[in-house]
């Protein structure tokens, strides 16, 4: 169960960082904000960050259903 807190924290922090990185290369690049929201190749850098911390997150669930299998008596499904 602690594993499973470890993942998700980690896949909030790589959420967290990913928007960090994307409020940083639009502020470096425009004026304002708004007109880097337009920037495909930092909206492709984000859903790269977001997508990596939705995988995260993914492992994590599995681990945990994997490990309630596991405790209640059922025999574990080969994946």
């Amino acid at each position: 169960m602690k594993g499973s807190r470890f993942y998700y924290f980690l896949a909030v922090l790589v959420f967290v960082i990913g928007s960090l990185d994307f409020t940083a290369f639009i502020m470096q690049k425009y004026e304002t904000f708004s007109q880097g929201l337009s920037d495909s190749f930092a909206l492709t850098g984000l859903g790269l960050w977001w997508l990596f911390s939705l995988l995260i997150a993914v492992v994590a669930t599995r681990r945990m259903r994997k490990a309630g299998r596991e405790s209640s008596g059922e025999p574990a499904r080969r994946e």
